[in-house]
């Protein structure tokens, strides 16, 4: 049997609209990576380009929904 780790919940609404029970989700540990061959400035600078994307990304999402709200 596979080792797997739980990496979210999942629920759904009934179609009285309330939630159902949450449902974990799982992923085996062998399609996780557990240590990756980087160096530690490479690791650093990967982490550092992944904030900076994520920080972009919600900035083009707020200017989006400012357009949006301004057509409505």
């Amino acid at each position: 049997m596979k080792k797997v780790i739980q990496v979210g919940l999942r629920a759904i609404r009934a179609p009285n609209g309330t939630f159902e029970e949450a449902t974990p989700i799982y992923r085996s540990v062998s399609d996780v990576k557990e240590k990756s061959n980087l160096t530690q400035s490479q690791e650093d600078s990967m982490q550092e380009f992944i904030h900076d994307l994520a920080i972009r990304y919600k900035q083009s999402m707020d200017k989006s929904k400012q357009r949006r709200k301004k057509r409505s």
